[in-house]
């Protein structure tokens, strides 16, 4: 806190206890509460930013919803949406990643685009209206694919995914990877020169 001494004018930084005690002393007057005027819409307006000891604004609600959003051909999609504060995270996939968790060596993450586990009771209305609405489904979906371009490019994705995993080598004793290292480490010296 920025005070100013009555007696001498010194101005000083103190701490807010030290500065609060002497301003109700009459020893000193405050100089700067930390607040700046700026314009808005309604004239000038006192703004103070806010402090490590300011007490924290509660977290934003969580509002779940069941909608129909526009998919990428225009029709209706069944979405499961989460509003919360000003951020809204749209869900249009297949029921069953909805509560599915990826897990990895040291770690895992939801599969959803939530972050979080959505509760049981919104997910089974969700897959309930998903099993009854096919017709609901993202364009995305493979079985619900109903026009010829939409078939072609899924058989074309699955296709070069096929030939993905045609192209892999599975290692699948030591010795070959022991001699599969060995190998790059040949061609690495090779390359600098050892």
């Amino acid at each position: 806190m920025k005070i100013r001494y009555i007696a001498t004018g010194i101005i000083e930084h103190v701490q807010n206890q030290i500065g609060r005690a002497q301003i109700n002393a009459g020893v000193a007057v405050l100089v700067d509460d930390g607040s700046i005027e700026a314009p808005s819409p309604y004239g000038m307006e006192t703004y103070r930013l806010p402090r490590a000891s300011d007490p924290l604004p509660p977290p934003p609600e969580n509002h779940w919803s069941l909608e129909l959003v526009k998919g990428n051909t225009e029709e209706p999609v069944l979405a499961l949406i989460l509003r919360r504060g000003t951020a809204k995270v749209i869900y249009t996939g297949d029921p069953k990643y909805l509560n599915a968790k990826k897990v990895w060596d040291g770690g895992w993450r939801w599969a959803n685009s939530f972050g979080f586990e959505v509760p049981s009771e919104l997910a089974k209305e969700y897959a309930r209206r998903w099993k009854d609405n096919a017709h609901l489904r993202g364009p995305y979906n493979p079985r619900a694919a109903q026009d010829e371009s939409n078939k072609a490019a899924v058989v074309q994705l699955n296709a070069a995914r096929q030939k993905d995993r045609s192209r892999r080598r599975v290692l699948v004793s030591d010795a070959e990877v022991e001699a599969e290292l060995k190998e790059f480490n040949r061609k690495f010296a090779e390359t600098i020169g050892a």
